[in-house]
């Protein structure tokens, strides 16, 4: 469900792009959000495994 969130932020950020003079939506960005937001999301839930859940 986080992951769905994410995708769909990620969207709307670059549609939003459109609106804004100078920028323009385009796939690549959209796909270096979403892994970037991944990867976030995968270190936070490690560092949060270590921090509580290891003792």
């Amino acid at each position: 469900m986080v992951v769905l969130v994410i995708w769909v932020f990620a969207a709307a950020t670059e549609m939003g792009q459109g609106w804004v003079e100078g920028r323009e939506p385009q796939l690549i960005d959209w796909v270096a959000n979403m892994a970037g937001a991944v990867c976030g999301l995968l270190l936070g839930s490690a560092a949060l495994r270590l921090l509580f859940f290891d003792r």
